[in-house]
Formats: structure tokens, sequence, C-alpha cells
């Protein structure tokens, strides 16, 4: 079935695009902001995925459609949009539903995150260049963070997301 991937982004849409209308979180009123950051983020990532598919990864055409831009199937556009949309969605309701304290125990944590980059870059050397530039991207935003101190890495959102993130990626 080639619209599994068109499946897949709607799933993802779904329940974010339906609740965004919640009156506390009232994410609709956003959209302006957040479609401009899923507009600048997708810029590199495309550029990345154009580069690296058939290389890194390729797209099976039995679950995707026939239609492709720049060699990338449209679930793959999607993808870029539907994902953003809403883990930003998250970390709205987060904002809203939960006293978002600062975890103190974690200031040793965010700067062993700088240490990202020593990983990152031997992961790449050795040809895991995704994995590496994932870990050198997180190396890059510890030291922003901590840089111009905006505690993005002690708040407890910030800790929710990526527990999150790292149980929907290992569940898939």
């Amino acid at each position: 079935m080639n619209i599994e991937y068109l499946i897949f982004n709607l799933i993802i849409i779904y329940g974010p695009l339906a609740l965004s209308f919640d009156e506390k979180v009232a994410f609709y009123k956003k959209w302006k902001y957040v479609f401009a950051a899923i507009g600048l983020m997708m810029i590199p990532f495309i550029i990345w995925d154009i580069v690296v598919t058939g290389r890194h990864w390729w797209f099976n055409e039995k679950y995707t459609l026939n239609f492709a831009f720049a060699g990338l199937p449209i679930g793959e556009w999607l993808f870029f949009i539907t994902v953003p949309y809403a883990l930003l969605f998250v970390w709205e309701v987060f904002a809203a539903y939960f006293k978002n304290r600062e975890i103190r125990f974690l200031h040793p944590v965010r700067s062993i995150a700088h240490f990202g980059m020593i990983p990152g870059f031997i992961l790449f050397y050795y040809g895991k260049e995704y994995t590496g530039l994932v870990f050198i991207a997180l190396a890059v935003t510890a030291f922003l963070d901590r840089l111009f101190k905006t505690g993005v890495y002690l708040q407890k959102r910030t800790i929710h997301l990526l527990l999150l993130n790292v149980a929907l990626t290992s569940f898939f």
C-alpha cells in the first residue's frame, strides 16, 4: 500500500492539530510563529535529506506515493512539517499544564552534553555521519544554551520531551 507514509503523517498531525484549539494551550494563536519556525528548520534538514538519500537511507516505493520532488517522496516533505508541529504542540502543552521549574541537579548534565562533540566527530569520521551530526548538534545547542543563559536544558519540560523522544524512537 503506497500511501502508508502519508497515513503515518496524518496520524502524527491529527491529535495535535485537533487539540490546537484547546483553550488553555491555544496553540492556533501561535501558528504564524510555528509555521515560520518549521519553514526555517526545514531548510537544512531538507538539504541534508536530499544529499544523503540513497547513501544513508532510501524510501521503499511500496510505502510511498509515486510523486517525488527533489528526489524525496511527498510523505518525507510532510514529515518535516507534521513532526515539528507535533513536537512544538507538546512543548506548549507542557508549558500550559505543568509547572516548569528548573531542575538544579541537571547543571552537570548540561556541561557533560558539551562532550557530545567528541563522540560526534568520532562517529562522523567512521561513517556514521547522521548519528555523529546529531551528537554534534546536541553539543552545539548545549553550548549555546549555556552561552546565552537560556536555561532550556534545565527546564522540566525539556527533560519530559527528551524522555518522550527516547521512548518513541526506541518503540519505532
